[in-house]
């Protein structure tokens, strides 16, 4: 990882944008930020409001956006880009934009992608990718992007996911059976949970496996008509997003823990924050293949990987794990010092940091 600049106490940030908490990249470069001496406030746009109301909060945060320093836009805030852009101009003050999702990708995730919205969602990312300095999570993704919308952006970096702070490596999970597999997630269809509800079924003999999958979204309630169609009695689904300390219960009985299964593109550029939590929690992951996860590691080494929507290759993996402990225990202590390693989360908000005071001492040399 490329070094960084130390900051001094006077360098101040203005974080603005819809705070999502399901998403933790935020909150470790904010708790990172502070941690080596600088300040930050908030520009809190409302979720769930009229565009009014939203548009209104960040013209009234106008004046913390003059005390910043520099200005960064909050993940999944890419809608808003264009005024994020205008806003920092009239602040005099640079921005950077967290584009670890983009606009198009959003509304396809989401079963929204009408030909309307496709046009005008390309035309904010690409406007968005030109105009302002910007971050995604891999080279991977940024390629997507360029291919996407037909240029290349210069002013586009990655840097990764990091793991999150604060998780310790749990003590091996029970032997006595049912052993668990464990999703926890949003159910969209990037994420494959079909994939998995049908694996399930090709194991429903199997009175030693419990399947538990955790979250919500789109698909969660045809999520649960399918396991109900399929009659199984091994599998819970339990809907809502939980912080972590109401997980752990089930992250420390978890023998797997599952990654993502959907036979998307998007599958290709990404290393899901689920996958980097269970690795730091020392439990084995098993996640469809991806270009993204085989550029940083190496399958069968630090983690499982399957075909993606492939329920066959997803159940015979699960089998095989559960009947070698041996190697899991490879597994978990492989996957756990990559994400050390290679996932520090200290370093990585250090990484946005040092650009976000590059970008100011080009602005004010």
């Amino acid at each position: 990882m490329t070094a960084m600049i130390e900051p001094t106490q006077e360098f101040r940030i203005a974080v603005i944008g819809v705070i999502d908490r399901s998403n933790p990249r935020l909150d470790e470069f904010v708790k990172g930020w502070k941690r080596m001496g600088a300040d930050v406030k908030f520009v809190r746009i409302p979720a769930k409001r009229r565009m009014a109301v939203q548009l209104t909060a960040a013209i009234r945060g106008f004046r913390q956006l003059r005390w910043a320093d520099a200005i960064y836009a909050a993940p999944l805030n890419m809608h808003y880009g264009p005024v994020y852009w205008l806003l920092a101009k009239l602040a005099r003050r640079p921005l950077l934009l967290d584009y670890i999702v983009g606009l198009s990708d959003w509304i396809e995730d989401r079963g929204t992608y009408t030909f309307r919205r496709k046009r005008l969602a390309r035309w904010i990312d690409r406007f968005n990718l030109m105009r302002c300095d910007a971050v995604t999570d891999t080279g991977q993704h940024r390629a997507q992007y360029e291919s996407l919308l037909g240029r290349s952006f210069p002013r586009l970096t990655a840097v990764p996911i990091s793991a999150r702070s604060g998780l310790t490596v749990l003590p091996p999970p029970p032997d006595a059976a049912p052993k668990h597999v464990l999703f926890v997630g949003s159910f969209i269809p990037f994420h494959g949970i079909d994939v998995i509800v049908r694996a399930a079924h090709l194991l429903r003999e199997r009175s030693d496996i419990r399947f538990v999958l955790i979250g919500s979204g789109q698909t969660y309630a045809q999520s649960e008509r399918l396991a109900a169609t399929l009659g199984l009695t091994h599998i819970e689904l339990r809907k809502g997003y939980f912080p972590f300390a109401t997980l752990r219960g089930d992250y420390e009985r978890a023998s797997i823990c599952l990654g993502v299964f959907g036979e998307g593109e998007k599958r290709n550029v990404v290393v899901p924050n689920k996958v980097l939590d269970a690795l730091t929690l020392g439990r084995p992951v098993i996640t469809a293949s991806s270009a993204a996860i085989e550029a940083v590691m190496t399958p069968g080494e630090q983690l499982v990987t399957v075909p993606p929507g492939d329920p066959r290759a997803l159940a015979d993996a699960i089998s095989d794990l559960l009947a070698d402990p041996a190697r899991c225990r490879r597994l978990v202590e492989a996957g756990r010092k990559w994400a050390a390693a290679e996932r520090n989360p200290k370093v990585i908000a250090g990484q946005v940091l040092d650009q976000l005071r590059q970008m100011t001492i080009r602005r004010n040399p």
